[in-house]
């Protein structure tokens, strides 16, 4: 992955692990019903991946750090 992510402009030392953030420090203004209505024709329904993983996110010190919680691996 390194040598696909450094085309880019990302370091080789500096690991990159593809992921998704779904939502960060959100506060919904509208039901979530109506937000996926309104997004549906953006979903992308061709992504592939082997696990899903929780992740808690936390601030300290200036730095995000991320602790997995829970893990899925999918066949």
């Amino acid at each position: 992955m390194d040598k696909v992510t450094s085309s880019y402009g990302f370091k080789m030392d500096n690991r990159f692990t593809p992921h998704v953030t779904i939502a960060q420090e959100v506060v919904l203004k509208n039901n979530f019903d109506y937000l996926q209505q309104k997004f549906e024709d953006y979903i992308i329904d061709n992504i592939v991946f082997d696990r899903v993983t929780i992740m808690k996110s936390e601030q300290s010190n200036g730095k995000r750090i991320y602790t997995p919680l829970y893990e899925i691996h999918l066949e």
